[in-house]
């Protein structure tokens, strides 16, 4: 295993990570908590309710009821944990100095992976609801980053090290395959067995 970044250090970072999913849980709770106490706040309006919606406190009450908005449980885990992978993921390349290992091409996989959402599919629990549920196949798992564990880190190092002759070797190919054909190769253009010059000599000048 190279040494681009010490384990101490990606262990560090693993475990920050799984430290910010765990208290972005305590967020969702903490929401939920807040979102309780708006509706029971309102319910205790209910003895003396009075329309109040007048046109100049249309926006003052609007903004007051989407103070507190409770999201979808499932979706913001998935987001939260996307996002926070991909700052994860992102600090790796930076500080592993990865990108200078890449060509154009591993660059762009790169891209793509980071801003890849994995599916969703809707399925029926064993209660008849429907619930979301992350899918994750070989081919799910090949369009982006593998989970974040201090093993998966150290194999994605190593795996751009031990690439990074042949991604240099395929840059160059194809750099030059996307060139015109006359600078390919130098069969495009060249100077034939017999080459006829006209006007290079004259009486005037010899």
């Amino acid at each position: 295993m190279n040494e681009l970044i010490p384990r101490a250090t990606i262990e560090e970072i693993v475990a920050d990570r799984n430290r910010a999913v765990e208290l972005y849980h305590v967020a969702f709770g903490k929401i939920h908590e807040a979102s309780e106490a708006m509706k029971a706040a309102k319910m205790a309006t209910k003895s003396f309710d009075a329309p109040v919606y007048t046109e100049d406190r249309i926006a003052e009450i609007g903004a007051f009821n989407d103070a507190v908005k409770l999201p979808d449980a499932d979706e913001f885990m998935h987001v939260a944990k996307r996002l926070t992978d991909i700052q994860f993921w992102s600090w790796i390349v930076e500080q592993g100095d990865l990108s200078s290992l890449m060509d154009k091409e591993a660059k762009d996989k790169l891209h793509e992976q980071l801003k890849y959402r994995p599916l969703r599919r809707a399925r029926r629990g064993w209660n008849e609801e429907v619930t979301t549920k992350e899918m994750i196949d070989e081919d799910e798992a090949a369009r982006s980053f593998p989970p974040v564990t201090v093993e998966n880190v150290e194999a994605t190092i190593a795996s751009f090290v031990e690439q990074s002759g042949m991604i240099f070797r395929r840059g160059i190919a194809n750099a030059f395959s996307k060139l015109d054909r006359r600078f390919r190769s130098h069969d495009g253009f060249k100077i034939g067995s017999r080459l006829i010059l006209t006007g290079v000599c004259g009486r005037q000048w010899g």
